[in-house]
């Protein structure tokens, strides 16, 4: 059951990223074509890129989590004994988790702040906690996603630090 809504979960964040990339991409084309074809720039296109390419980097980061692709250091593990290391790894995950939560919570004290002093975007005049809410949203997917992970190594017992390729 667990894992069946977190691959929903994952399904749902793999397809934003890529629909997002996609109009990311063609408003680069759109923008080339109006700058050089017509002479006359797009005035939101910039705005709207930059706000698409944070969106996919976090959810991007959401989905690496799960897929634990995230850069990691091991020079201190690889040198531990398995039940230590199990520790260990239990230690870091903790810490991870936590500045997790911590991120989320700066998520939504962002978005607060943005919304009492009623910031809009420059070009789109949108309200920009929409814009900062992917702070919250992206770290409360990786959070999801990283105690995902810990539930699977604690349930199967064994230590897998990342992703061999």
């Amino acid at each position: 059951m667990l894992n069946k809504i977190n691959e929903s979960l994952n399904k749902w964040i793999s397809r934003t990223s890529v629909v997002m990339l996609i109009i990311l991409c063609l408003l680069g084309i759109l923008q080339i074509f109006f700058r050089y074809v017509l002479s006359n720039s797009l005035t939101w296109s910039e705005e709207v890129s930059r706000y698409l390419f944070v969106w996919i980097t976090f959810l991007g980061a959401a989905m690496v989590t799960k897929e634990r692709m995230h850069v990691r250091l091991d020079i201190l593990t690889s040198k531990l004994r398995n039940e230590t290391k199990r520790y260990f790894d239990l230690f870091l995950n903790l810490i991870i988790a936590f500045f997790l939560i911590a991120l989320s919570l700066q998520g939504v004290a962002v978005m607060m702040r943005a919304s009492t002093n009623e910031l809009k975007s420059p070009a789109l005049q949108i309200p920009l906690e929409l814009v900062y809410s992917i702070i919250f949203i992206g770290a409360l997917l990786m959070l999801i996603n990283h105690l995902y992970v810990m539930y699977q190594d604690f349930k199967s017992k064994t230590i897998q630090v990342d992703k061999e390729e």
